[in-house]
């Protein structure tokens, strides 16, 4: 035995000296724990042996340290590494390449595609590398654990007693067929880990290097975008005309076939994601219309007002999807984006039909062939002599249609309009006759883009106008069921408010949409993005201060954001409470709402310092110059927005509280940051300073709770029935249900005048609001019951004697 233990120490001395790969492992456990050596004592290597039998449970909690360690790698190598997608997809993308550098590529449009395919491309084989490695980097883990196994200085201190030390042996040895299985499993794995590896990165260096190539070709197209690209096309030959025309089909059906069948699996989620939003868009619009047709009584008008949403809701939903459906995608293909442009028109046409004229309508649906044609030019990856003809009559075509359309219907274009719409068309003709001039000279480049971008251009800016209509009746009719289903989130807004404000927000989309549709037409949105992008991202310095453009727009953006979110929070917390029930101040929202708009800002403000990357540094002396310009001229503005934030704590008023400062009456309307806002009774807005509010003496009539008592002075005549009087006050107290029963009302007589007995009633009621009127019904029913009781309102009277002197005989004559 003693053989067995120094040949154990040797081993592991030796394992932990010599470095130890994943070939060889194997060998040297199957040694460790097949190694059969005698154990007699006392032979010469036995010194080496640190005899210890108090290091068993030591050494038997490593052993099932290493077993917990094996059943986890176990499990991994068992559960897999998904590589399924990799190894079926990998192969069509090198195919797709090996296509794409058979076809001879000569035209901006189909450069772009290539371009725009192969981006998705590496974007995915980007993402394969990622995850690959992610596999690579957990494998080698596994293999770390494996070889340390024989490495493990722990095994060095085995116990001397031969009892033990078999029962260690033992349990070594039960770990040596799940380390043979789990070393050769783990072997294979990182070696097709590896393969895949290779062939993905194999593939990313040839996608880049045909990338370089599209961008060294799309660079040479545009310097001879100017220069004669081919033959007049009085001097073409139409030899075989037909012929040519059939394979340029074949051949533009065959690639965009490819393209679209790729991009449309690699792209699903996008698609699901734009299925979703137009059926979200279709049941909303199709449920307004029906809860508006059953419940309301004026549906009629209402749906007058909303041709567009309610006659074809489907239609409407279809064509705000494919408006802003393909902004989703990465990089789309031309194909993807002339679908949707296609859908978009024809769902645009059928929302016209029977709404506007049927004049509009017929060349609405003109133009739509125009652009089926259009889009399918577009495909081709080859200028053909057939295209460059069949294009040229085309151009001629849609010229002399739009001439005549014109011509014939510039009376119906509304005068407000006529100005900007007289612009639009002149740049129409101007890139028609462009086209027409480039594609007779050679120049067919230029001839397509300018056709293209002014038919495209055109059809969705009119398309976009329809958008933003859609958008607004949409807003509308959610309008109207909110006045059906009081309690809903749209009962809280208005639309007048809401459509002004919305629909500056809608026009300026659709403006910046139409540049870009505009940009993307032209073939040169990529060069704008990227240069922008370069600007907008290159650090600058001022002094030792690094900054970018990009983070000081973010900057204004996030604060812009935060202010508006605060706007809409601020909105709705006050409008619900002017239309809550007014039973308890905690029922109130909107006087806790200045804390909530800070907060925003702050939190905002936070973010936008992160996202920008300004330095943490330059905030603290921003701050420190901030507070000096307090200490010397900020010292009111600090003081209302300290007293704003002691009101919003102590809460002395809320929105919705009558109150009384100085000379002033009137019920809060709003509590700013810096000022307070107060409707008067007389219905005039008055701006308080927070400061002032505090330190004047401030009257809250509604504090605690929105009782007033109501004091009525009422005299009667001397001689009356005194608890007949009483009777009366108290019969008409009682019976009128806005009277609070509890306090009791008081009746009272209050004071003897010189021409009557002044009786006061002392009563309570609930609203504030009412008090007024409460208080002219009572004192109307007071006076129609002393009517009916004979009871006489005294007045004061005076008596006027008139003396006449030299009269023989002197008579007073009294007057009333």
């Amino acid at each position: 035995m003693g053989k067995k233990i120094i040949w154990l120490f040797s081993f592991l001395a030796f394992g932990l000296i010599q470095p130890i790969n994943a070939q060889n492992v194997s060998s040297k456990l199957e040694n460790l724990v097949n190694k059969k050596i005698s154990d007699k004592p006392g032979d010469k290597d036995s010194s080496q042996i640190i005899a210890a039998d108090t290091t068993f449970n030591g050494l038997i909690k490593r052993v099932d340290y290493y077993a917990e360690q094996f059943n986890i790698i176990g499990t991994g190598l068992s559960a897999g590494f998904d590589t399924i997608d990799i190894s079926e997809t990998l192969p069509s993308i090198e195919k797709k390449i090996e296509d794409a550098s058979a076809y001879k590529l000569a035209t901006f449009r189909s450069l772009s595609t290539l371009q725009d395919y192969f981006a998705t491309s590496q974007k995915q084989l980007d993402k394969w590398s990622n995850k690959l490695t992610l596999y690579n980097n957990s494998l080698v883990g596994m293999q770390e654990i494996l070889c340390h196994l024989t490495t493990d200085s722990v095994f060095q201190k085995i116990p001397a007693d031969s009892a033990l030390r078999n029962r260690f042996f033992n349990r070594l040895n039960e770990l040596g067929a799940k380390w043979h299985r789990l070393d050769s499993i783990s072997n294979k794995a990182i070696l097709n880990i590896g393969i895949l590896q290779n062939r993905v990165s194999a593939v990313q260096v040839r996608i880049t290097d045909f990338n370089d190539q599209i961008n060294i070709d799309l660079r040479k197209l545009k310097e001879d975008a100017f220069t004669k690209e081919y033959d007049y096309l009085w001097d073409i030959k139409t030899n075989g005309f037909w012929l040519d025309f059939k394979d340029g089909i074949y051949n533009t059906y065959k690639i965009n076939y490819r393209i679209f069948k790729y991009y449309f699996n690699y792209s699903y989620k996008v698609h699901l994601i734009n299925i979703a939003l137009f059926l979200l868009l279709y049941f909303w619009l199709k449920r307004n219309r029906d809860t508006i047709k059953k419940d309301s009584e004026s549906a009629a008008n209402i749906f007058e007002n909303t041709l567009l949403t309610t006659k074809k809701p489907f239609f409407a939903a279809l064509a705000v999807t494919c408006t802003i459906g393909p902004f989703f995608y990465y990089r789309p293909p031309i194909i993807i984006n002339q679908i949707y442009l296609v859908i978009l028109m024809f769902s645009v046409g059928i929302l016209m039909w029977g709404i506007y004229e049927k004049w509009l309508v017929k060349n609405w649906f003109i133009a739509l062939v125009f652009v089926v044609f259009y889009s399918f030019g577009n495909l081709y990856f080859q200028v053909f002599v057939s295209e460059r003809i069949m294009f040229f009559i085309l151009t001629i075509l849609i010229f002399s249609w739009t001439i005549h359309f014109f011509k014939k219907r510039k009376t119906n274009i509304p005068e407000k309009y006529q100005n900007s719409l007289h612009n639009v068309i002149y740049i129409f003709f101007a890139l028609i006759i462009v086209s027409i001039i480039g594609n007779l000279f050679g120049r067919y480049s230029i001839s397509k883009i300018a056709a293209t971008t002014a038919l495209f251009t055109l059809v969705e800016g009119i398309s976009l106008i329809l958008f933003v209509k859609i958008i607004t009746e949409g807003i509308y009719l959610q309008m109207e069921v909110g006045k059906i289903h009081i309690n809903t989130v749209s009962s809280y807004l208005d639309f007048k408010n809401l459509k002004d404000r919305i629909g500056k927000f809608l026009k300026f989309l659709a403006i910046v949409l139409l540049i870009v549709f505009f940009t993307q037409n032209l073939n040169v949105f990529d060069v704008i993005y990227d240069d922008t992008k370069t600007f907008l991202t290159l650090s600058r310095k001022i002094g030792n201060t690094t900054f970018t453009f990009a983070g000081f727009i973010l900057f204004i953006l996030i604060i812009y954001l935060s202010t508006v979110i605060a706007k809409i929070i601020s909105y709705f917390f006050e409008f619900a409470d002017e239309h809550a029930i007014k039973t308890s101040r905690r029922a109130k929202y909107s006087s806790s709402i200045l804390l909530v708009r800070l907060s925003i800002w702050i939190i905002g403000f936070l973010i936008a310092i992160a996202a920008s990357g300004v330095p943490i540094d330059r905030i603290t002396i921003i701050i420190g110059a901030l507070g000096v310009g307090i200490g010397f001229g900020l010292q009111n503005l600090v003081n209302n927005v300290v007293s704003g934030l002691v009101m919003v704590f102590e809460k002395p008023i809320q929105v919705g509280d009558l109150i009384e400062v100085g000379d002033k009456t009137g019920t809060v309307r709003s509590i700013g940051i810096r000022a307070s806002k107060i409707l008067t009774l007389e219905g005039s807005e008055v701006i308080i300073p927070n400061g002032d509010m505090l330190s004047q003496n401030l009257i809250n009539w509604t504090l605690s709770n929105t009782h007033k008592r109501i004091c009525l002075d009422v005299g009667v005549s001397y001689g009356s029935d005194i608890d007949k009087i009483k009777s009366i006050f108290k019969t008409i107290v009682e019976k009128n249900e806005d009277v609070m029963k509890t306090p009791a009302p008081l009746i009272l007589l209050d004071s003897f005048g010189d021409s009557s007995i002044n009786f006061r009633v002392l009563c309570w009621v609930a609203d504030i609001d009412n008090w007024l009127r409460i208080k002219s019904v009572l004192m109307s029913c007071i006076f129609e019951e002393f009517y009916k009781n004979e009871v006489t309102i005294p007045f004061p009277q005076r008596d006027v004697n008139v003396y006449i002197k030299d009269a023989d005989q002197i008579r007073p004559k009294k007057e009333d």
